[in-house]
């Protein structure tokens, strides 16, 4: 579990959701930067190491904001609710992790 005050973050949601994130991402792309940061992601998340797992969010949602437009209009895309869904979780996880910092 990660905490701060009475706000808790557990590892089996956030490791749940992020293999389900990775799956998405890696449906749309073969990018060697991003396989390297989706397997970065479950090294840290395995030796819960939050200092590489914010850099990786961060990495992660620096790719999404460049490549949504591209991803929701792309005809040949046809899980574009799930691509809405792990942008949404990582913001929602970077956002967590980042008041735990505070």
């Amino acid at each position: 579990m990660l905490r701060r005050g009475g706000f808790t973050i557990s590892n089996k949601e956030f490791n749940l959701e992020i293999e389900g994130v990775i799956g998405t991402i890696m449906s749309f792309t073969k990018d060697p930067f991003i396989i390297g940061y989706t397997n970065g992601l479950r090294k840290a998340i395995k030796e819960k190491d939050n200092e590489l797992i914010l850099i990786v969010l961060k990495k992660l949602l620096q790719w999404y904001n460049e490549n949504n437009d591209a991803i929701q209009n792309d005809r040949y895309v046809h899980n574009k609710d799930a691509h809405t869904k792990s942008l949404n979780i990582l913001n929602n996880y970077l956002q967590e992790m980042l008041q735990l910092e505070h």
